[in-house]
């Protein structure tokens, strides 16, 4: 055998487990109930008949994310092991859903508002001296500093609107 079939094929054979160092872009097919993938690799060398149950490395400790049909992502695996695949780097856009933790709490950003069943609570302002006490009509004068007490004797009646407010402060760690 000479010539360049038979090299092609020998370079074919000593680089065949490189296939498994590379990362090939794939479509996903479906997420399990566990954040498993079940992917389409466009390419042909490891296509097949898809790979499922691939996890996805979303690169930041903590955090989970859902995926749609559709979504592009890119396919590698550990060490070139092809036991060990996995998925990452979505195309932008192609996230439904990020979970933080256990995902039990919905998260929040410095700025968002935020409400504050009323129900139970009072809320008493009162002028601080030595500004004018407020008008007898209960208007709130601009300008005029005041004291906010908090109460969880319930009001007369017991059905109050709720109070608005936003986030003042979240955790530096997490920025958007």
């Amino acid at each position: 055998m000479q010539g360049p079939d038979w090299l092609a094929r020998f370079i074919r054979w000593v680089m065949r487990d490189a296939t498994f160092l590379g990362q090939y872009v794939c479509t996903v097919e479906g997420q399990d109930a566990d954040g498993l993938l079940s992917l389409m690799p466009e390419d042909e060398k490891v296509r097949g008949n898809g790979i499922n149950g691939v996890p996805i490395k979303v690169g930041l400790p903590g955090f989970k994310v859902k995926v749609p049909n559709g979504a592009r992502v890119l396919l590698g695996w550990e060490n070139g092991d092809p036991k060990k695949p996995y998925a990452a780097l979505f195309d932008p856009n192609s996230v439904t859903e990020i979970q933080f933790a256990d995902g039990s709490q919905a998260i929040a950003r410095q700025g968002d508002l935020v409400t504050i069943p009323a129900v139970g609570m009072v809320v008493t302002l009162v002028p601080l001296p030595p500004a004018v006490p407020a008008p007898p009509n209960g208007a709130l004068v601009a300008g005029v500093p005041l004291m906010i007490s908090f109460s969880a004797i319930p009001p007369t009646p017991t059905k109050a609107d709720p109070a608005y407010g936003s986030v003042s402060t979240g955790n530096p760690k997490h920025l958007s």
